[in-house]
């Protein structure tokens, strides 16, 4: 298991993880998002383990905004292991606002994220981006992939686990589920949603998915 004693654990990225959070408290993790969800599963199975979680993800965040924000929260926090879970926005502010974050921009960013991380001897999982078949974001789909495939390989190199969303999302929805129960838009999570963001991680953080070291 990846989670350790007394461990704390800091969930950062944009939207789908910040869900809302009240930025005034050090402690809130956002109702019913994922990491809510995960953090009562874990210590309701593992309350001898006395884990602790932080969320400071912020909404709207692409790689870049993340990398300048990343080694003060780290400081602050001082976590054990990270959950990660960034990159739709380096796609949607291309279509929203004109601003384009090329895979060579976009591999700089990441990488620097993960290096970041290791340095400050946390553990890392790496909870990848993900693009639901939405009618106004199926365009979207060839760099949405690119971007999957450079954070998994980046994600194999530099954490310590990597699920890939997408996969999931769309293995659930080639079986007959309807996009829309997991994202009302493509990519903000239900609560059904967000659900299926924290089997990923508890599967990770158990060594039953993704584990690379």
């Amino acid at each position: 298991m990846l989670i350790k004693n007394d461990y704390k654990v800091l969930f950062h990225g944009d939207s789908i993880t910040d869900a809302g959070r009240d930025r005034d408290d050090l402690y809130s993790l956002a109702p019913d998002s994922h990491p809510d969800i995960s953090a009562k599963r874990f210590n309701a199975e593992h309350p001898e383990l006395n884990a602790t979680f932080y969320n400071r993800a912020i909404s709207g965040f692409r790689t870049c905004d993340l990398l300048s924000v990343l080694e003060r929260d780290l400081e602050e926090v001082k976590p054990d292991l990270v959950c990660l879970h960034i990159g739709i926005n380096d796609v949607w502010r291309r279509y929203d606002s004109n601003i384009y974050t090329s895979a060579e921009e976009y591999e700089q960013n990441f990488t620097a994220i993960l290096k970041t991380i290791d340095k400050f001897g946390a553990k890392c999982v790496v909870l990848g981006l993900f693009a639901l078949p939405s009618p106004d974001k199926v365009h979207w789909r060839d760099e949405v992939n690119e971007k999957i495939k450079i954070s998994a390989k980046l994600a194999k190199k530099y954490a310590d686990a990597y699920v890939n969303t997408d996969e999931v999302f769309q293995t659930l929805i080639s079986f007959g589920a309807p996009w829309e129960r997991f994202s009302p838009d493509g990519v903000h999570p239900t609560f059904q949603g967000a659900q299926i963001l924290s089997d990923c991680f508890i599967k990770a953080i158990n060594q039953k998915e993704g584990l690379f070291r």
